[in-house]
């Protein structure tokens, strides 16, 4: 159930459309056209965002990903990258972007280690190679760097680089690589530098916490923010959920149960919490609001909300307005 925050896509749609690429298209020719992708704060299934780089590749090249890979800048990740480069110092921008309140990828782990004078930054994906994921890991690269800079300079760059990926030419297009060693095809990207820069102070700017874009820990949060960006939940069952991450009904129903959950309540929750706020919240009509939480016909969901609460939506409505 592996997820990916929508504010790490955004510098990839800006780039290709930059570049002349018909993003609605793409979208639709993957899964992942059937999200909402506005809202940076949003997450998406892993699985979809791989449908979609794999595309990319297959209809402009990989060539494409370095170009893409130019726009990964910490203020290209709306919400999250002024909040981690707007902390005090390198060490507690690192400890923030690792931290279950930032992760970007349900998958990732960040972490910085010293080894005498040298420290090393450590960008690494737990779930390990996948079909079509090596974007992650190129497009996390520089954004990682560039974090650096904010603090180091603009044309910082480490001893060392390690990288996921087997593609040295890759980093040569985004890098002046000409005192820096590189290793290609390790188990995770790292940054080899001075441990004094730690203590480096970060530039003024952006600060606090909340609502800081991130992919929630738990299973059950993840899949009720994703029942949240999908753009037509006509089909919200387990079947097609499943399918969204590319794994069985009968697996998904095992991760929740290790959560003390099932699909359907949490697909009961989800909608019950969505129902109150709208009601109290929009003037979206009770036809509308069926749609949107997946019920074909608006009496089922009169009927659900009557089960929840006693009462009628009209009726909860009109007992909730001002």
């Amino acid at each position: 159930m592996d997820c990916v925050s929508v504010g790490f896509l955004q510098p990839a749609f800006q780039a290709l459309s930059s570049a002349g690429v018909n993003l609605h298209r793409l979208n639709r020719k993957t899964s992942l056209g059937e999200f909402c992708l506005d809202d940076p704060g949003a997450i998406v299934p892993q699985a979809c965002v791989c449908q979609f780089f794999e595309q990319v590749a297959a209809e402009q090249g990989r060539e494409a990903y370095a170009f893409v890979a130019q726009w990964y800048a910490m203020q290209n990740i709306p919400g999250w990258g002024e909040t981690i480069t707007g902390t005090y110092d390198v060490l507690e921008a690192i400890d923030l972007a690792g931290s279950t309140q930032a992760r970007i990828f349900s998958d990732n782990q960040i972490l910085v280690r010293v080894e005498g004078r040298t420290a090393i930054f450590e960008d690494r994906y737990l779930a390990g190679a996948q079909r079509g994921s090596e974007w992650k890991s190129m497009f996390s690269l520089p954004l990682a760097i560039d974090g650096f800079r904010a603090a180091c300079g603009p044309d910082w760059m480490p001893d060392r680089i390690d990288t996921e990926f087997n593609d040295p030419e890759f980093l040569e297009e985004l890098f002046d690589l000409s005192a820096v060693e590189v290793r290609t095809g390790q188990i995770a990207n790292c940054l080899y530098f001075d441990s004094s820069l730690l203590t480096r102070k970060m530039p003024p700017g952006e600060s606090g916490r909340p609502g800081l874009p991130h992919v929630p820990e738990r299973r059950r949060d993840r899949l009720q923010k994703i029942l949240g960006s999908i753009e037509s939940p006509v089909h919200l069952n387990i079947t097609s959920i499943s399918g969204m991450f590319e794994m069985s009904s009968r697996m998904l129903q095992r991760s929740l149960a290790e959560e003390g959950t099932t699909f359907s309540e949490m697909l009961e929750h989800w909608r019950f919490s969505v129902a109150v706020q709208s009601l109290q919240d929009t003037r979206m009509s009770v036809r509308e609001l069926a749609g949107r939480l997946g019920y074909r016909h608006s009496s089922h969901f009169i009927r659900a909300f009557r089960r929840w609460t006693g009462l009628t939506p009209k009726i909860y409505r009109e007992h909730r307005a001002p």
